[in-house]
């Protein structure tokens, strides 16, 4: 039972996809660029934490123990 009705799910979701009206030329552009530029984009984050844990761990002073007050 529960196979048919997901069937007619998807049946109902794939015809409401093909009502929506293709996206326009500049819109499509728009989505292809943000896709195209996301391993760049992850690429750069990457390597910016990267060097963020590297200048935390070599400026941290943890030989010297907590610090003390007074």
């Amino acid at each position: 039972m529960e196979e048919d009705g997901t069937h007619r799910q998807y049946a109902a979701s794939a015809t409401e996809r093909q009502n929506h009206p293709p996206l326009a030329y500049h819109e499509r552009a728009e989505f292809e660029l943000a896709v195209a530029l996301m391993p760049t984009a992850r690429a750069y984050v990457n390597a910016f934490l990267s060097l963020s844990r590297l200048y935390t761990l070599f400026t941290t002073d943890t030989a010297a123990g907590p610090a003390v007050s007074g």
